[in-house]
């Protein structure tokens, strides 16, 4: 999931995957340079589900955020989200 300022959306986003009944998943979120606090937020998620991972890159475009998660991404199937849906 790239993160760029959705500091209003993000938690409603991060709920949505965690409220899934599937539990065997990875969310990562690329912080792409927030300077609101949605790191700050995706941070207090991370340190109550070991699920959520998140990197950070200085404003590099959503398309470089896409490509940084498939690259750290272990799983077999990945899906897309965007923080504000």
């Amino acid at each position: 999931m790239p993160v760029y300022n959705s500091e209003p959306y993000i938690k409603k986003a991060i709920s949505s995957i965690i409220d899934q009944s599937y539990k065997n998943i990875e969310l990562i979120i690329i912080d792409n340079g927030s300077t609101d606090n949605s790191a700050k937020i995706v941070l207090n998620f991370a340190k109550k589900h070991n699920f959520i991972k998140l990197y950070h890159c200085m404003q590099r475009g959503v398309s470089y955020a896409r490509n940084k998660g498939l690259e750290v991404a272990s799983g077999d199937y990945i899906g897309f989200l965007d923080s504000d849906d």
